[in-house]
């Protein structure tokens, strides 16, 4: 999949660092267990690769705390994912790469609390590079995104809001679902 300039762009997947394992553990601990907790983590982050492919065959996991670096390096698109969703939409890497090749300079993926699980930039953007000193978790991620935004007056593409994964409320609303595929549905039930 290519930009339309023809430019590949890379997919950088944020592995968990410290402190996003902490949180989750201390968010969904006590619902799941630890192991089951660590195993949760691994198999989001083995779908967010595996959709990472789909966009980009050199895609990467790379810890939360060198993804700046990775970012930096990237000649031409990058799309920085966060593997807090339980399913990829195929659509989705697609919606990010034509909100660039339409005259974006960022396109966004939010997760309904605020967080982000997808941003895309059309090249390194310092005061947003920036911003990932800070926990990428929460309602002021996308505050703080918008407010780079806002303040370069950029073009900005906004994805479809999706469901993370994180907290026990995420849990039970999966769970609910009757779309949750089996392997998801054995780990949190």
């Amino acid at each position: 999949m290519s930009t339309g300039a023809g430019v590949t762009p890379r997919v950088v997947v944020m592995a968990a660092d410290p402190e996003g394992s902490r949180r989750r553990h201390s968010e969904l601990g006590p619902l799941l267990g630890t192991e089951r907790v660590d195993e949760l983590q691994a198999l989001l982050e083995r779908r967010a690769l595996a959709w990472a492919h789909g966009v980009d065959a050199e895609a990467t996991v790379v810890p939360a705390a060198t993804a700046l670096a990775a970012v930096t390096a990237a000649d031409g698109p990058t799309v920085l994912v966060w593997p807090e969703l339980p399913v990829w939409l195929p659509q989705t890497g697609a919606a990010a790469l034509e909100d660039l090749a339409s005259g974006c300079a960022v396109s966004i993926g939010p997760v309904f609390d605020g967080a982000l699980y997808l941003l895309a930039l059309t090249e390194p953007i310092p005061e947003l590079l920036a911003l990932a000193r800070r926990p990428w978790h929460g309602v002021q991620a996308m505050a703080r995104v918008f407010g780079v935004v806002e303040q370069r007056q950029l073009e900005v593409g906004l994805l479809r809001a999706e469901r993370g994964l994180r907290t026990p409320d995420d849990v039970r609303a999966l769970l609910a679902d009757p779309l949750t595929d089996r392997e998801l549905r054995e780990m949190l039930g």
